[in-house]
This record gives structure tokens, sequence and C-alpha cells, in this order.
């Protein structure tokens, strides 16, 4: 849509499966799915941005055409999700074991900054599940994200910067409870799908998480059952 969302037309088929849209792809299948790193992020100038997955190979695709074309631009680090802001600097993020590491384009993608591991010190080493990644301003990033317990269960936490495109820039980490409790036990796949977050005008990062249901109000009518769970909100200003 051109207008506003009152007209809408077919542009083009960015990725599919079977024979590959990007012959940069080769004969590798173009992987991807429900995530967020796979739709398009805007850029200052009006261009859209995303990431190209095949095989073991990511690559930066930008449309100049108002969608009508994807090319790909360059050969990518092997990001899942892709932000750009009001600037144009880039922030990708990678799950790498127990690590979620950003790393910073203020140049389109043609040079990174060193990785920086999001999660927590207090929490690294420990298995990450479910995560999400917002930003709002230039350098006002957020990610939440599960981490595994010692002992069984997850944590709940949130990372945010205000200036994560700096060269040294500062993260503040919460957890969603106070530590004496398990979140949740066992998330159910297909049921628990999603965690969430975005980040408000001023830069604080507010995130949603379900959790057991234990003996929360909520759960007053459902405390046998064991897929019930009840929503739980961090906000870190």
């Amino acid at each position: 849509t051109l207008d506003g969302g009152q007209t809408w037309q077919f542009r083009s088929t960015f990725l599919r499966r079977g024979v590959p849209v990007h012959s940069q792809c080769g004969s590798s299948e173009e992987a991807f799915n429900a995530g967020d790193g796979d739709y398009p992020q805007a850029g200052p100038d009006g261009s859209l941005w995303s990431l190209v997955h095949c095989g073991s190979a990511t690559f930066l695709a930008r449309s100049t055409d108002e969608a009508a074309t994807f090319p790909v631009v360059r050969p990518a680090p092997a990001f899942e999700e892709l932000r750009v802001d009001s600037h144009g600097t880039m922030y990708g993020v990678a799950h790498q074991g127990a690590k979620l590491l950003l790393r910073v384009s203020r140049d389109s993608g043609r040079s990174w900054s060193a990785p920086t591991d999001l999660v927590a010190p207090a929490l690294r080493g420990a298995e990450i599940g479910q995560w999400a990644l917002a930003l709002r301003g230039p350098g006002q990033l957020a990610v939440a994200y599960l981490s595994a317990r010692t002992g069984g269960g997850w944590n709940g936490s949130v990372t945010v910067s205000r200036d994560a495109a700096a060269r040294r820039p500062v993260f503040t980490t919460a957890t969603v409870h106070d530590g004496r409790a398990v979140l949740v036990t066992s998330p159910q796949s297909a049921k628990d799908d999603y965690i969430d977050l975005d980040v408000a005008p001023d830069g604080s990062a507010w995130a949603s998480f379900y959790a057991d249901c234990g003996t929360e109000a909520a759960c007053a009518t459902a405390p046998q059952n064991p897929m019930a769970k009840v929503s739980l909100l961090l906000h870190v200003s």
C-alpha cells in the first residue's frame, strides 16, 4: 500500500520455499519463519532492509523501489534479528548458545562492531529460551529473554540500553520476579508461543511474559490445569 492502507497491491515475492528468489543462495532454499528478523525494516531514506538466510549464508537485502525488488547488497553476519534506527544505524542480534550477541553497523552493513553479549553477567552460561528484540529511537534498544535456572524452570529478564550505538554502551538488566520463585517451569510449544516487549518514547522498556499460575487469583478457576498461565509485565526505566 502506498496510500496509508486504503488500497493494496501485490508487489513482489521476497522469499520462498524451494527454488530461491535470490541467486546468491545457489541451490539452497531460503529459510524464513514468523520471526521479526524476516520482516523488512525501514531506513531513514525510505528504503527497506531485511535478512536473507539460505544454507549457511546470511545476506543483507535492500529495496529502494517500494518493495518491488529486494536485491542482495552484501553478506552479513548470521543474525536472527535486524533493526534500523532513524539515523540509519543497524543493529543485528544472534542467539549463539547461552549468548545474545549484538553487533552494530554505522555504514549500511559494510562493517560491524565487535559482538556484545546482551545477557546480564549474573545470568550468563545458562541456556537461553525464547527471546524478543525491540528498538525505538537511535540507541534505544531492549531485549527480553528466558534463561534456564539451576534446578529447573526459567527466569524472565529484560536488558535495555539508551545508547546501544555508542562505542561503549551502557546496559541495564532486571528480572520479572524477585528471584525466589520460578517464573515458568516448562514452556508449552505452540501454547506459550511468545514473550514480547517494546521501547516507550522515553526510552524505557515494557516486556510481557507468561508465568505459571501458582496461587495467583487469576488462576482460581483453573488451578489444576498445567497449561494455565498468567501474564506478567516488567517495566525497566
